[in-house]
């Protein structure tokens, strides 16, 4: 898990914020990105992990990655916004499009449709 975290860290843009969330989950966050940017940061990612080997038990192993992609459009200026309120349903959204990742066999994306919320 630490080869793992060290290496995503590593592949994070400038502006990007890596969070580990619990377990093997991690959030990237893409600040100005709409669905298309944080798709493809998605994907390269997931790319430079297929194609890397991890230690593991003393042994070198190659892993995977399933990824929920939620992408938010930004709330109009003088709007009221609850921070905690889009930080709960960005996450909720997040995890849903995880599991479904993953019960459409892992090793693959998942985009929420929904970007207005």
């Amino acid at each position: 898990m630490k080869g793992v975290s060290e290496f995503l860290a590593e592949n994070v843009e400038d502006d990007e914020k890596l969070v580990h969330i619990d377990g093997a989950n991690f959030v990237l966050i893409v600040p100005q990105g709409d669905l298309t940017k944080t798709r493809r940061r998605g994907l390269t990612l997931r790319a430079r992990v297929l194609n890397r080997q991890f230690e593991c038990g003393g042994s070198q192993v190659s892993l995977t990655l399933s990824l929920g992609v939620v992408s938010r459009t930004p709330s109009p200026a003088g709007s009221s916004v609850v921070v905690k309120d889009i930080v709960d349903e960005f996450l909720r959204r997040l995890e849903a499009a995880l599991d479904q990742a993953k019960q459409r066999g892992g090793d693959r994306p998942f985009e929420d449709p929904e970007t207005e919320f």
